[in-house]
C-alpha cells in the first residue's frame, strides 16, 4: 500500500526551510507492509503527487501545531508553527475527500483534521480543564467506546502514549466529528467522520516499542478500509 504522510515543517536553517520525517513512521508501517511517500510542504506539488503515484491513503503525522489564527486561538500563545504545513495538510484533506481516500491523523494530525473541519482547539490542557491529566511525554488510560473495537478487543479501557500540549474537549469538538476515545479529563484520544474515510488518533502508535493491540487493530483497519474508514463511495 502506498500512502502520503505529511511532515513537520521546521524554521528556516542557512539552508532554508526544512521538512522532516521521524524515522520510526517508516519503521512502524513497513510492518504492515505500508510504503510511505513524505509530502513536502509546497502546497502546488501536491496534486501531480496523486495524479502520477498510485496514492492509496493519507497519513497525517504529528509534531508541531496548528497555527492559533485559524481556530480563533490566541495567536501569541508559543508554539512550533508552520503555515506551509498547515496549507499543505488541508490541501491533503482537499484530495481525500476529492478522491474518496482514507486519511489517519495522529496526535497534531488530529488536530488539524478536526480545525479543518470548523473546530477548536484547547491551548492551555493544565490551565482550561478541570483536573487535566499530565499529556506530555507520559502515559494514561483512556476508554473507546466504538461497539465493533470494544467487542473485537474484549475491552473498553487502553493505555497509550501521550506527547501533546493542546487537546480537544467537547466545547471544541467539531460538528461534524464523533468521538470513539477520550481520556480520564475527558478530553477527546480519538475521533472520525461519520460520512467520510477520515479518523484520528491522539497518542502515537510509532513511538511504541512493541506492537500495542489497539494500534494494530486500527491500522490495519485503516489498510483495509475497514471501521472509521470503509469505502462509503462504493
Amino acid at each position: 500500500m502506498l500512502v502520503a504522510i505529511s511532515q513537520r515543517g521546521e524554521r528556516e536553517s542557512k539552508y532554508g526551510s526544512v521538512d522532516i520525517l521521524e524515522r520510526s513512521y517508516g519503521e512502524y508501517f513497513d510492518r504492515f507492509d505500508v510504503n510511505l511517500i513524505p509530502v513536502p510542504n509546497v502546497g502546488r506539488v501536491l496534486k501531480k503527487y496523486f495524479h502520477q503515484l498510485k496514492v492509496e491513503g493519507i497519513i497525517l503525522s504529528g509534531g508541531g501545531d496548528v497555527h492559533p489564527s485559524l481556530y480563533g486561538g490566541d495567536i501569541n500563545y508559543p508554539g512550533n508553527y508552520s503555515s506551509d504545513r498547515d496549507e499543505t495538510e488541508k490541501s491533503l484533506l482537499e484530495i481525500a475527500l476529492d478522491q474518496g481516500l482514507p486519511v489517519l491523523g495522529i496526535c497534531r494530525g488530529m488536530e488539524a483534521i478536526n480545525v479543518n473541519f470548523g473546530g477548536k482547539l484547547i491551548q492551555n490542557l493544565e490551565k482550561d480543564v478541570a483536573d487535566a491529566l499530565n499529556h506530555r511525554g507520559t502515559r494514561h488510560s483512556i476508554t473507546v467506546s466504538e461497539d465493533s473495537i470494544v467487542n473485537s478487543m474484549e475491552t473498553d479501557t487502553f493505555e497509550v502514549n501521550s506527547y501533546h500540549d493542546l487537546g480537544i474537549g467537547t466545547q471544541q469538538l467539531s460538528s461534524q466529528l464523533i468521538p470513539f476515545a477520550v481520556a480520564e479529563d475527558q478530553t477527546i484520544e480519538g475521533l472520525y467522520h461519520p460520512e467520510h474515510a477520515i479518523a484520528a488518533v491522539m497518542w502515537h502508535p510509532e513511538r511504541e516499542n512493541s506492537l500495542h493491540a489497539l494500534n494494530e487493530f486500527l491500522t490495519n483497519a485503516f489498510i483495509s478500509r475497514k471501521l472509521f474508514w470503509r469505502d462509503r463511495q462504493g
